[in-house]
């Protein structure tokens, strides 16, 4: 058992690592950057999301586009790739026509399964 042990704690080391890794380079870059788990819900934007659309984080943070706000076709894209993604563990690409009360933007948005997801198989 003591060899599992180290294992694991060894594992539990490289996701560490892969997430400060992957928050040092999201956080960032210059395009939008976002985490979504199996509910369509937002884990993560960067700063890129914040600078473009002028929402703070903390404001979609837990929820589904359609919580936060989101026109309703957009949402329903979003929770419909995100979801697709998670099922075939597969890259899927899509555009977003987005209109918030300051901005019209279209934007090309590519869903891919994340290092360390733990995706159906």
């Amino acid at each position: 058992m003591p060899e599992t042990k180290t294992i694991s704690k060894q594992n539990v080391k490289v996701q560490r690592s892969e997430e400060r890794e992957f928050h040092m380079i999201a956080q960032y870059a210059p395009f939008i950057i976002a985490r979504f788990d199996r509910e369509a819900r937002c884990l993560y934007v960067n700063e890129a999301f914040e600078r473009i659309f002028g929402t703070a984080a903390a404001q979609v943070i837990g929820k589904t586009a359609r919580e936060a706000g989101m026109d309703p076709e957009s949402a329903s894209i979003i929770e419909r790739t995100v979801g697709n993604v998670f099922a075939s563990a597969k890259e899927r690409i899509s555009e977003l026509h987005i209109a918030g009360q300051y901005y019209q933007t279209a934007v090309r948005c590519r869903r891919a399964p994340g290092v360390g997801c733990r995706l159906r198989g």
